[in-house]
């Protein structure tokens, strides 16, 4: 419903989108729904796609798809990198366990790489690029990101149309592209549809390889830096330390302190030393109970303690 103040403003014609944007009644209150009751956080996704929308629009081009790709990353999650999501969908792109690990997204105990916002951006232009040339149509492709490429053909099949307008599906997956097209069109051209939106600065990072568990406030203490920012360049990291017996680990630290960290920690013992206690095994002790003990997952000590699922522990054994 259009409240008695509103005057929504037509699709602009002097915008060229990289993609089908339409303008019709379901567009239209999807505009009017941001423009209304998600005012406040629609505002705040658009500040805050000024870290990540400029990195992002770089992969989705070198990977081939529309510019305006990135604007999905607000209708998923505001541009959040932490965003979870009742379906357990996590990142900037709300990727599910199962199809975060068909698309090379891996997660363990120490880091979850859904939250990192340019390896979950490759993973979304590989996922829409596989659901788009399923269905040679954007709106399909965007319908099968949101609600499954499976319920997406059956619905086809059951109505004989490929015309995403006519399709009965889900609410949430029918509401998802007249969102996606609505953001699209706000978000190209704010004032026009009368947000005042002052970006946040793009995030701005050098990487460093490193061979070492870091813990990440010791890392910001050196660095002159705080926890987090380096929490916000490295949101894939879920301990605060980056991972155990990854022999080559690329660790974003604030742009210009390179050559600050090599100093600092090239010669350096391990720094997330304290992070770990060392415990020797007595009669009748089991992962299991070590497990329950200090309350980590079975898997994580034996990741770092180099173990498999057959290891039995010995007596005196640390």
């Amino acid at each position: 419903q259009k409240a008695a103040h509103e005057e929504v403003v037509p699709l602009p014609e002097t915008i060229a989108y990289g993609m089908p944007i339409e303008w019709n009644e379901r567009v239209e209150n999807a505009v009017i729904y941001f423009q209304t009751v998600a005012r406040k956080a629609f505002q705040n996704y658009v500040k805050r796609s000024g870290k990540y929308k400029e990195l992002m629009q770089r992969i989705i081009k070198e990977k081939g798809l529309p510019e305006d790709i990135v604007w999905l990353c607000l209708v998923e999650s505001g541009f959040n990198t932490k965003a979870y999501s009742w379906a357990r969908a996590l990142g900037p792109w709300q990727f599910i366990s199962a199809t975060g690990k068909r698309y090379g997204l891996k997660r363990c105990w120490w880091y979850d790489e859904r939250r990192d916002f340019v390896k979950s951006t490759y993973a979304a232009c590989d996922y829409l690029k596989f659901l788009y040339d399923m269905f040679n149509s954007w709106p399909l492709a965007l319908a099968g990101y949101n609600g499954g490429e499976k319920n997406i053909e059956r619905a086809i099949n059951k109505h004989q149309t490929k015309d995403f307008w006519k399709l009965k599906l889900k609410k949430q997956t029918m509401d998802y592209v007249p969102l996606f097209m609505a953001a699209t069109i706000i978000s190209r051209d704010p004032e026009r549809y009368g947000f005042d939106v002052e970006y946040d600065e793009p995030l701005e990072f050098d990487e460093v390889a490193i061979n070492q568990p870091l813990d990440l406030k010791e890392v910001a203490k050196t660095l002159g830096t705080t926890p987090d920012v380096m929490s916000e360049l490295n949101p894939e990291l879920l301990r605060g330390v980056t991972p155990p017996n990854v022999r080559r680990y690329n660790l974003r630290i604030p742009k210009g302190s390179a050559d600050l960290f090599t100093q600092a920690f090239e010669k350096a013992d391990t720094k997330a030393s304290g992070l770990f206690v060392e415990h020797e095994v007595s009669k009748g002790q089991t992962l299991s109970y070590l497990s329950q003990k200090y309350g980590v997952p079975v898997s994580a000590i034996q990741e770092v303690n180099g173990l498999n699922n057959a290891h039995r522990l010995s007596v005196g054994q640390v």
